[in-house]
């Protein structure tokens, strides 16, 4: 049966100038005591503040009032404590521990912590699986209480090993020693990775990986981007592009000609004027390294490394705007 509405002066509610609407409450306060049984607002909590009503879960809640594993165990079997495993008497943590191995190895980076304790049980992106989450994770909530908010469970025997692989083959993942586990921030947890080893070793070199150094007329920054690129490498990789792609429009044979190997082929001597050719140049320096082809391309050359040459991009340039040589000179030249 409906309440009866009546429409009898403003809302009995204190300091509420609206007109009454139904039982002696404006819309807003008669819908609040329609919905939680009084008219006063119930304070707001955020659904990431609540954690699961299931007792000894403390996972955020996801629908209702469960997490995400508790409310598909309530969708499909009525009950969120429901578990196809039998429980054969034992408890969730002597479960737990069975999988635990107690003769692991000692970690080389820091022998102080005492020896791992690996996973034997299943395992998840190297991780050992445990009760639908990480074995370390559901360990450090054994042993500490809930993962702060905002935080990541990490290794203290995984920091700082040069020998660990990393990725999936890791054998820090599946440890289950409480006293190798941490609750740090992302941030703290990618410095103490091998990625953060690589690129701080990255940014301590002075030279790229061929010889050529770092100065600020020879380092390029991409758009949006903190990584270091070599402007001669890059420089020398365009030039390399160019003359495949000009080969390639003259309908040349193509071969991925490399300047460099070109220039360790020939022992860094020019092969036009015969003299040596100073490595550590950049262009558009008149010494800088070029590739010369024997037989040019125009006149039916390939692109090719029998048909190329290391040598001066002057002496180069003086070579392509000679006007007395002629195809049978450039024959020669490759007997």
């Amino acid at each position: 049966m409906s309440a009866i509405r009546v429409n009898i002066g403003e809302c009995a509610v204190e300091d509420c100038p609206k007109d009454a609407y139904c039982l002696g409450w404006c819309k807003m306060h008669y819908t609040r005591w329609e919905r939680n049984g009084t008219t006063e607002l119930k304070p707001r909590i955020l659904r990431s503040q609540q954690t699961c009503v299931v007792e000894e879960c403390y996972h955020p809640v996801a629908v209702r009032e469960w997490c995400s594993r508790h409310y598909q165990r309530v969708r499909r079997y009525g009950d969120p404590n429901h578990t196809l495993l039998p429980t054969l008497g034992f408890t969730l943590e002597e479960r737990f521990f069975y999988y635990v191995a107690e003769d692991g190895p000692i970690p080389r980076a820091h022998p102080e912590l005492g020896p791992c304790l690996p996973w034997t049980g299943g395992l998840t992106n190297g991780y050992g699986a445990f009760n639908g989450s990480y074995a370390h994770r559901f360990l450090y909530e054994l042993a500490f209480g809930p993962i702060p908010s905002g935080l990541e469970v990490t290794h203290l025997c995984h920091a700082h090993d040069d020998s660990c692989p990393g990725g999936e083959t890791c054998f820090h993942r599946r440890c289950c020693n409480p006293e190798h586990l941490e609750a740090v921030a992302p941030a703290e947890k990618t410095a103490r990775s091998r990625v953060a080893a690589s690129n701080q070793s990255r940014r301590c070199t002075t030279h790229c990986r061929r010889g050529h150094r770092f100065t600020p007329e020879n380092t390029y920054y991409p758009s949006g981007s903190t990584q270091r690129h070599c402007k001669t490498c890059l420089t020398a990789a365009r030039l390399v592009q160019n003359h495949i792609r000009r080969a390639r429009l003259l309908g040349a044979f193509v071969e991925a000609v490399h300047p460099l190997v070109l220039a360790e082929r020939d022992n860094w001597i020019c092969g036009i004027c015969q003299m040596p050719i100073d490595p550590l140049l950049t262009y558009p320096n008149p010494g800088y390294r070029s590739i010369d082809h024997i037989i040019p391309l125009s006149r039916g050359g390939e692109h090719s490394y029998t048909n190329t040459r290391i040598a001066h991009l002057s002496c180069n340039n003086k070579r392509r705007t000679a006007k007395n040589e002629t195809f049978e000179v450039a024959a020669e030249l490759v007997t």
